[in-house]
């Protein structure tokens, strides 16, 4: 006679070698036995749960993003918004863009650390890491694209 896990069924086992319903996954522990496939299925079920939970209630390492150098094209971009601010500045002393809103100047991305994707003339740049690159809004498109194409094929799609 066995008693089920979930539902504290008793029932016989004739071949216990031969029963289904059973989880054996670690030698070291006895053997969990179950009355049907539902109960068996119902306790995969509360394991994948508590996995879940334990996975949420762990704390999350955050580390402080280490500081860049900053590349020529940084300087010359971040020089460039410089210099567009003090003239903003001298024509609001003179009367002017009083009501204007702010402009965003860069924005952080989500996914690369240390990375911001940054307003140029010729589209976005997505600049990080010692590197820039430089896309216009179809490149943009095409290239987020390429990077699924490049994944499929890599992974044997």
């Amino acid at each position: 006679m066995k008693k089920c896990r979930v539902c504290g069924k008793r029932f016989d086992v004739i071949y216990p070698e031969l029963w289904r319903y059973k989880d054996a996954k670690d030698t070291r522990v006895a053997k969990k036995w179950y009355c049907s496939w539902k109960c068996l299925r119902e306790n995969e079920k509360r394991e994948e749960q508590k996995r879940r939970e334990q996975k949420m209630a762990r704390p999350r390492k955050i580390t402080p993003p280490a500081e860049e150098k900053q590349t020529e094209v940084e300087l010359v971009y971040d020089e460039s918004i410089r210099e567009e601010y003090r003239k903003e500045q001298e024509e609001e002393a003179a009367g002017g863009h009083k009501d204007r809103a702010l402009e965003v100047a860069a924005v952080f991305s989500r996914v690369l650390t240390n990375h911001t994707y940054k307003k140029t003339q010729d589209g976005m740049a997505l600049v990080g890491a010692g590197t820039t690159l430089v896309l216009n809004d179809y490149e943009w498109a095409r290239f987020a694209g390429e990077i699924m194409q490049a994944k499929r094929q890599l992974a044997g799609e």
